[in-house]
């Protein structure tokens, strides 16, 4: 049994526990001596005190993602799984909103497509239609500065992140459309690229409160902010 195989551990070693994702209905549990969470990120229902790092998988980003002077070929960058919590629908209207102002920004979308939608099975989760609806939306000259790039293998990392950097890198500015999604990595990447985000209040998390602001973080109410605090 795996909590026995735990216990065991313990014996010589502190035994930590990273969530991967907000938990505000937490239950804790004693076998393990530590949380990795940011700040504000768990909230125990019982009240039960526990150990908390507030450090997690977004505060170790590569050296590679460092800040580069180098050209920049897109305008906007955009990293997200097609998956309906990373909001892409929201994403892809906040640029038809800029194109119908004769804003035509150079725009990124790296878009890894689950299995389920590679094996046409449709999954709760999964936004299967990224494609068809990308086409729907913008034409083919619009498609000459707005590159969909998807993946539909090595889901859902097909890059490693030195190749991942190098998007990062690339572009001016990233854009973040999801609304319950805090400290995700790809906002941590661009942190640690130089590059200042646009998103919503939750993705605005990985920074201290302090430093949720300009130029860092430009933090939106609302999706109808996005093409103002962009442009």
């Amino acid at each position: 049994k795996l909590e026995n195989r735990i216990q065991n551990l313990k014996k010589d070693w502190l035994i930590g526990l990273h969530h991967n994702w907000h938990d505000h209905k937490f239950k804790y549990n004693p076998i393990f001596d530590f949380s990795f969470a940011g700040e504000g990120d768990l909230i125990e229902t019982n009240n039960n005190k526990f150990n908390q790092i507030h450090l997690d998988a977004c505060n170790f980003t590569p050296e590679f993602f460092k800040f580069s002077n180098n050209d920049k070929n897109w305008d906007i960058l955009y990293v997200a799984r097609a998956v309906f919590f990373k909001k892409i629908p929201e994403f892809f209207k906040i640029i038809r909103e800029l194109y119908d102002n004769k804003k035509y920004y150079r725009v990124l979308l790296i878009c890894p497509i689950p299995d389920e939608c590679k094996n046409k099975i449709k999954g709760s989760t999964t936004f299967c239609n990224v494609r068809d609806e990308y086409d729907n939306l913008f034409s083919e000259e619009e498609k000459k500065v707005f590159t969909l790039l998807t993946t539909d293998y090595n889901n859902s990392f097909p890059f490693d992140l030195r190749t991942l950097s190098f998007f990062y890198k690339s572009s001016k500015i990233f854009v973040h459309s999801a609304d319950n999604e805090r400290r995700c990595r790809v906002v941590g990447y661009a942190h640690a690229s130089g590059m200042p985000v646009v998103c919503l209040e939750d993705p605005a998390s990985l920074m201290p409160k302090t430093l949720q602001k300009t130029p860092l973080v430009y933090v939106a109410r609302n999706y109808k902010d996005f093409p103002h605090l962009i442009d």
